[in-house]
């Protein structure tokens, strides 16, 4: 939906979800929403309410910086632009908005490679190993899977 909506190709956007949040179920490797990384420990929560939870703990218990839901958005630089909690644990309006802030990344640096790079990390060398990350999640996509997401 968010790559329908953005235009954002769709196979960049599930990529991102799989690195950002990715883990096995059934076998497949698949984003989970209910997680949050603060500071740089990952923590996957059994259900939106005890995400929630977490990450308002996070906002008195001395957590510098954490990133929330599918696409691990930022709280400090970007909760500003959702209702709450709530709203950025929603795996819609988390997308949305990952999808947003790629096609602001896009436009200034003129292509996708550099775009999701950026979307991770100013910083060249996290930038670059994150894009080969990205890069791998593209490579491993069965594409009836990735055709199959287009129509939904």
């Amino acid at each position: 939906m968010a790559a329908k909506e953005s235009g954002v190709p769709v196979d960049i956007l599930l990529a991102i979800s799989r690195v950002e949040t990715g883990r096995k179920q059934d076998g497949v490797l698949a984003p989970w929403p209910w997680t949050i990384n603060a500071d740089g420990k990952g923590a996957f929560f059994p259900d939106k309410a005890a995400a929630v939870a977490a990450a308002t703990a996070h906002l008195t218990d001395g957590t510098g910086t954490f990133d929330i839901g599918c696409f691990q958005i930022n709280h400090s630089y970007h909760g500003q632009e959702f209702a709450g909690f709530d709203d950025m644990f929603d795996p819609v309006s988390n997308a949305r908005y990952a999808a947003k802030f790629l096609n602001q990344l896009y436009a200034e640096k003129g292509n996708w490679a550099d775009a999701v790079a950026a979307y991770h990390s100013r910083t060249p060398d996290k930038a670059d190993a994150y894009l080969a990350q990205v890069k791998t999640v593209i490579e491993g996509f069965d594409v009836v899977n990735v055709v199959l997401a287009l129509q939904l």
